[in-house]
């Protein structure tokens, strides 16, 4: 991978967030707090006049929102706040950040737990784990194929940039893109 990003003469340079790191838990369980009251809060004159226009899931993901107390809402917005700000510190350096899209490559329908050496984990918690801290600050970021797993299965890299920079984001991906010619497998 790195020497993709060399050919289309990007850089790569390591960087910990050492908060974002020890706080997972709480950016997953905040994510999942925002990611159902915005969308709620948005939909709720819709929900009240028009209920069925919503599919039965859309509608149940809307709903649950309903049953988050306020204050659990706030202390997300707070998480929120300081993920942000951590993240937000390393674009003084750097114009994207580099993550593995998924801690692993694609599982099958069926599979509820995810084994990472002698520790089981709840899929839900798993899958979320690269991907919480980024949605919970909304900043840009996309996902593209990086490799192939011995299975064949694709293995996905995210490209995430600071606020308002989704043409960063994109011309990295692009340029990532012509250089590894994933997409011609």
């Amino acid at each position: 991978m790195q020497a993709y990003f060399l050919k289309a003469g990007l850089w790569i340079l390591p960087v910990r967030l050492q908060r974002v790191l020890r706080m997972q838990l709480s950016y997953y369980r905040s994510w999942q707090g925002t990611k159902l009251v915005e969308p709620c809060t948005h939909h709720t004159c819709s929900l009240a006049e028009r209920a069925g226009d919503f599919t039965p899931d859309s509608r149940l993901f809307l709903e649950q929102a309903l049953f988050i107390p306020a204050v659990y809402y706030i202390l997300a917005l707070r998480v929120r706040a300081m993920a942000l700000s951590d993240i937000s510190d390393s674009f003084k350096h750097f114009n994207v950040i580099v993550t593995p899209t998924e801690p692993m490559v694609a599982l099958k329908v069926s599979e509820q737990l995810i084994r990472f050496g002698e520790a089981e984990e709840d899929i839900n918690f798993a899958t979320g784990r690269y991907v919480a801290p980024f949605n919970l600050t909304g900043l840009p970021a996309i996902s593209i194929p990086c490799d192939f797993s011995t299975e064949g299965l694709p293995i996905g890299m995210r490209i995430i940039g600071n606020a308002y920079e989704e043409s960063t984001v994109l011309r990295v991906a692009h340029a990532y893109e012509q250089k590894a010619e994933w997409y011609k497998q």
